[in-house]
């Protein structure tokens, strides 16, 4: 996980946390997913986030697999807290 990530997530920590108090993040989750595949056949994500040529990010698919793992990290976070 790079350090800007985590400064992003905690950026965004309401948004993230009314996301998971639906379905704990699943539909978020899935808009985040983005596979390899995808990426190989230049498919765009489904989520709105611009990754292009930010953050120092290698593709877009580098960029989207960063951003998933943090969510999820959060969220698994949020799980084991909350239960």
């Amino acid at each position: 996980m790079r350090f800007p990530d985590v400064k992003e997530l905690l950026n965004t920590k309401g948004i993230l946390d009314s996301h998971f108090n639906k379905v704990q993040g699943k539909s978020l989750l899935d808009r985040l997913s983005y596979s390899k595949k995808e990426a190989e056949l230049q498919i765009e994500p489904i989520h709105t986030i611009d990754i292009k040529d930010t953050k120092g990010y290698v593709s877009v698919y580098e960029g989207a697999l960063s951003l998933y793992r943090v969510v999820e990290l959060y969220f698994d976070y949020k799980t084991r807290n909350i239960y």
